[in-house]
């Protein structure tokens, strides 16, 4: 308990352990959305939108906010099957 929330927080510039576990984070995320074609300022805008959607689904999941007859598994990959097309078509700015 506990893990989740206290991964969302912007690493503490004096702790050079938590530094480097949320460089190895994002430049997870970023190596993904190389793949796509997106870097520089592209990635952070893109990295922002995958966090806010993964973390919205999971929030809402948490909370028992899913009472539709439909399986959330099956859900949660129609989000990444979205995703894949916004980051497809994604241009930049």
């Amino acid at each position: 308990p506990g893990r989740y929330p206290a991964a969302q927080r912007a690493p503490d510039p004096a702790d050079p352990e938590h530094l480097a576990a949320a460089e190895r984070a994002v430049g997870a995320i970023f190596a993904i959305l190389r793949g796509y074609g997106l870097d520089g300022d592209a990635a952070v805008d893109a990295t922002r939108m995958f966090r806010a959607t993964v973390h919205g689904f999971v929030s809402l999941e948490a909370a028992g906010g899913f009472g539709l007859p439909r399986d959330v598994d099956r859900s949660f990959d129609q989000m990444v099957a979205g995703l894949d097309l916004a980051y497809r078509g994604w241009r930049s700015r």
